[in-house]
C-alpha cells in the first residue's frame, strides 16, 4: 500500500486534468500490484467527471479517503467525540442528506453525522 499526500493540489486554480495527470504519474511510478491510497479534500477537481472516467480505466488501483466537513458531527452514545476516537475497522452509522456516488470506493455526499457503534470507546 502506497500512501501519499496531495498538498500541492490545494492551491487555487487546480483543474480536473491536473489531478488526472497526477494520478497517471503515480500509476506509472509504483508497481502494478500496489494499491495507492490518497487522502483528499472535497475539491471539485477530485470528484468531477474527468477523474472518474480515468479511474474507471484502472479499477482497484487507487483508494481514496475524503475529509469530513467541519460541521460533520462525530458521536458515540449521544456524546460528541473527536476524529481521533475513530479507528480503522470501527463500525459506524452515517447520516447524510446527499447522494451516494457510484465510484470506488463509493462516495457519500453531504455527511451530517458519523456515529460510532459498539459498547466501548477504545
Amino acid at each position: 500500500m502506497v500512501k501519499c499526500c496531495l498538498n500541492k493540489f490545494k492551491e487555487n486554480g487546480v483543474e480536473s486534468s491536473d489531478f488526472v495527470t497526477f494520478l497517471k504519474k503515480l500509476d506509472e511510478k509504483y508497481q502494478k500490484g500496489d494499491i495507492i491510497r490518497i487522502i483528499l479534500d472535497n475539491h471539485f477537481a477530485h470528484t468531477s467527471k474527468e477523474p472518474k472516467e480515468y479511474l474507471n480505466t484502472v479499477s482497484g488501483r487507487f483508494e481514496f479517503v475524503f475529509s469530513l466537513a467541519e460541521e460533520t458531527a462525530l458521536v458515540w452514545r449521544g456524546t460528541e467525540i473527536e476524529l481521533s476516537d475513530l479507528a480503522v475497522n470501527d463500525m459506524v452509522s452515517i447520516t447524510f442528506a446527499g447522494e451516494i456516488q457510484e465510484t470506488y470506493p463509493a462516495r457519500i455526499m453531504n455527511v451530517i453525522k458519523v456515529q460510532l457503534l459498539g459498547e466501548n470507546l477504545d
